[in-house]
């Protein structure tokens, strides 16, 4: 992956986390601060167009993952899932699901939201009613979760310091579990043109041995990864290009060929190619 030139006026953010590509190539990021969390409609461009902060009476949530098809926005809120419609982030519909923690996956028929007790709820795409729920008492702390072909990939804290990832099928069924022996946590996960990108994460208070401390602080927020449905690492992109400090969180596809990443300390959305 190579970095390319995000545009000639970059976007000031607090702390950008969740970050989205609409059909038309606007973005959609969210940003804390100032006790606030919010989202941000911008131009290709990165140029605010509007600013969000409520899905009617609930406030947006800090720390979540934005997914989004031709259509609608999904967000997370107070608790609840909710939507937006792509064209204006105009409010839709919210779940009465409540104890959700931010962790979303879209499919063509589904929302896949992480619980606060570990599961994962399946909500109808278009009205946010609860489908099912399936994980209980086989998940740990839930990282990141993304939808590639008829399969769903999670990662949790079950192999800290490095990754554990999940491949369910669609309806729920376990299919395989794989620890990366060679990969921290994974803090974001997105798919695109058949392929897996990640970021990384990792707590250093995880480690006992002062030497792996010491590369694991080296390398934490500094990679992309390129990931093969299979779980095999293809690329590790270290921010060749990136000017500043590297805090990479947040990874969204933009049409076939553009990686947006959010750089969470740095205030910052990077382009890179695919």
């Amino acid at each position: 992956m190579l970095c390319v030139e995000a545009g000639s006026e970059p976007l000031e953010l607090l702390l950008p986390g969740g970050v989205v590509a609409l059909p038309n190539q606007d973005v959609v990021v969210s940003s804390e601060g100032d006790g606030e969390s919010k989202m941000l409609l911008c131009t290709p461009g990165f140029k605010v167009k509007r600013v969000i902060m409520h899905h009617g009476d609930l406030k947006l949530g800090s720390g979540a993952d934005l997914q989004c098809d031709a259509d609608t926005v999904f967000a997370y809120a107070s608790r609840h899932i909710v939507s937006f419609k792509a064209s204006d982030l105009s409010p839709l519909r919210r779940s009465d699901v409540y104890n959700c923690t931010g962790r979303l996956a879209i499919s063509s028929n589904n929302v896949y939201a992480s619980t606060r007790d570990n599961q994962i709820v399946v909500l109808d795409k278009a009205s946010l009613v609860e489908r099912s729920r399936f994980g209980e008492g086989m998940l740990a702390n839930i990282n990141a979760m993304t939808v590639l072909g008829d399969q769903l990939y999670l990662s949790d804290s079950g192999n800290e310091p490095h990754a554990r990832v999940h491949i369910f099928s669609l309806q729920g069924e376990l299919r395989h579990t794989v620890n990366l022996a060679d990969v921290w946590s994974i803090c974001d996960l997105t798919a695109a043109n058949g392929r897996l990108f990640a970021t990384e994460w990792i707590d250093p208070y995880l480690i006992e041995d002062e030497a792996v401390i010491e590369r694991a602080l080296a390398d934490m927020g500094k990679c992309v990864l390129t990931i093969s449905p299979q779980l095999e690492v293809l690329n590790e992109f270290r921010g060749e290009g990136v000017p500043g400090e590297h805090d990479f969180t947040c990874v969204a596809p933009r049409g076939d060929n553009e990686l947006l990443v959010t750089n969470h300390d740095c205030q910052a959305i990077h382009v890179l190619s695919m």
